[in-house]
């Protein structure tokens, strides 16, 4: 079980630290675009509202995704410790990308569910 953490926390120290620079990145050109826009004079006062935060029914549910996400991978490693398959490297990657991949298409469904609903 040391074999899936000394593998684990590098991966996901990596993946949070790009996510962070990504998501800054991002703020940070959607502010300046919104600033831009309202010193040039693009804006009438009573269309002000796009400089404000927006959320789409997509950011609304985005901590949904990562619960889903975050379980599943969870079911996986449960699964992988009952399983005993702490030698056989490549087939717990290939379990928990598996899961992970439920976990997606979960999401999936459930979104494609609230669309059709909110139609």
């Amino acid at each position: 079980m040391a074999g899936i953490i000394a593998v684990t926390i590098p991966i996901a120290t990596t993946f949070i630290l790009f996510w962070g620079i990504i998501n800054i990145l991002r703020i940070v050109k959607e502010s300046n675009i919104k600033a831009r826009m309202v010193e040039l004079g693009h804006l009438e006062p009573d269309k002000q509202w796009i400089t404000q935060k927006t959320a789409s029914v997509a950011d609304t549910y985005a901590n949904l995704k990562y619960g889903i996400l975050l379980v599943s991978v969870g079911a996986g490693l449960v699964i992988v410790n009952g399983m005993n398959l702490e030698n056989n490297g490549p087939i717990i990657f290939g379990l928990l990308a598996i899961v992970a991949g439920v976990g997606f298409l979960t999401y999936f469904a459930i979104m494609k569910y609230f669309y059709k609903k909110a139609d």
